[in-house]
């Protein structure tokens, strides 16, 4: 009986194992090709942020299974891409939305009398998706994010998703930071969630599965289940009033694959807790009952991802960014060799040496823009900020010192006047 025990142990871990490769080897080649066909940064850095969700749930997932000692502090890992990736398909609907702006603009443009067509722009229309990319950083253009709030001005009040339906809103500037501040709370609340747990369970105080009031699992649980539906309310309250806007981008498939994703990842470990608790999955004498109900999560989530690989290539394929300028040639070759086992080699040395790669895993703007959405910017001025404040302070010096050669050269004049009188 024992042997048979770990006969399924094992052959779980090999299927884990195999299935873990495979995502990898899935994801990694469709990064690889948005990397060669990196056409639409504005875009494409986003999706693959996206996309490297596979490759981190998958292996933090097989490792968590085969070192299920230490399945806390690999698993902490994957709950913060977790929320990193929500965030991310936030920013990436913001940037669609940006591109229909500028679609929008061109299509006026090109079609004023007597204009000349528009050679700075690159239009890809493939598959129903409109990417427009073309000279974005001009001095005349709006920033990014005026763009959006401009756009939202125009909408009328829009009614909150159920079961708030009752109260309406009117899109704007607010409107547009509120979404992005409950966004964003559950990427610094997930993380720190994750941190309690790990410490927790150092003192042997999480008992994951345990919804005892004396263990700090439930606790975590209720205050994850709430940031999380917080985000997610807010991300389907911005999507929906900027739909007619997303429509030619089909955000839908990109939405599921991360919704399924972070719903099923958390719903799969509430329930088989719950299974935990009354009994239905038990420990053995070699193995206990935590480790067992951690393992299964993690054997689940390898299985999923190969699956969810295969879905990214659907909803983020690379096609529709395609360079059609490279040699044709080149691409063959690389799809037959991208088919063998040398992918890993190839992929990794072409991506470890690739700018496009190296402008998508900066994480400049998330960090400047959590510091201006939550108002740390007044407490951590980058330097940048200084030098805008210091131009004030000169800027309002020189008009208080005219103010003050006005003043007394209107007064000389008012006694010069006096005195002829």
């Amino acid at each position: 009986k024992e042997k048979t025990r770990m006969q399924v142990v094992t052959w779980a871990l090999v299927l884990a194992g195999v299935f873990t490769l495979g995502a990898c080897i899935v994801s990694l080649y469709l990064v690889y090709k948005h990397v060669v066909h990196y056409t639409a940064p504005r875009l494409q850095r986003f999706i693959i942020r996206i996309l490297f969700m596979v490759p981190i749930y998958a292996l933090s997932s097989f490792f968590s299974l085969r070192y299920i000692d230490y399945a806390t502090y690999f698993n902490l890992f994957r709950d913060c891409y977790e929320a990193y990736v929500i965030y991310q398909f936030f920013n990436l609907l913001e940037a669609f939305i940006n591109v229909y702006y500028d679609e929008g603009v061109l299509r006026q443009q090109e079609e004023a009398p007597g204009a000349e067509p528009l050679h700075t722009a690159q239009h890809i229309i493939a598959g129903g998706e409109i990417v427009t990319e073309g000279n974005n950083d001009s001095e005349d253009r709006l920033p990014f994010e005026e763009i959006i709030v401009q756009m939202l001005g125009t909408l009328p009040r829009a009614s909150y998703p159920f079961p708030f339906s009752m109260f309406t809103i009117q899109p704007g500037r607010d409107f547009l930071r509120l979404c992005k501040r409950c966004v964003l709370q559950f990427v610094i609340i997930k993380p720190t969630l994750a941190i309690i747990a790990a410490v927790l369970n150092v003192y042997d105080k999480f008992d994951e599965g345990n919804f005892s009031l004396d263990r700090g699992y439930i606790y975590i649980t209720i205050l994850d289940n709430i940031s999380i539906t917080v985000s997610m309310y807010f991300l389907i309250l911005f999507w929906s009033v900027t739909s007619d806007w997303l429509k030619p981008f089909h955000p839908f498939p990109k939405f599921l694959c991360i919704k399924l994703v972070v719903m099923f990842a958390f719903w799969q470990g509430v329930i088989i807790a719950l299974l935990v608790y009354f009994g239905v999955i038990h420990g053995t004498e070699e193995i206990t009952t935590e480790h067992v109900s951690t393992g299964l999560q993690d054997f689940i989530i390898c299985i999923e991802m190969f699956f969810l690989a295969l879905a990214h290539g659907y909803a983020f394929s690379f096609e529709t960014y395609r360079d059609l300028s490279l040699n044709s040639c080149m691409h063959t070759w690389i799809d037959c060799l991208c088919c063998t086992f040398c992918l890993p080699c190839c992929c990794c040395c072409r991506l470890c040496r690739s700018k496009p790669l190296n402008d998508a895993l900066s994480q400049s703007d998330l960090l400047d823009e959590s510091v201006d959405l939550f108002g740390i910017h007044n407490l951590f001025p980058s330097p940048a900020a200084k030098d805008q404040a210091r131009n004030r302070s000169n800027n309002n010096h020189s008009s208080h010192s005219s103010s003050n050669r006005n003043n007394r050269k209107r007064n000389e004049e008012e006694v010069e006047a006096q005195e002829l009188f």
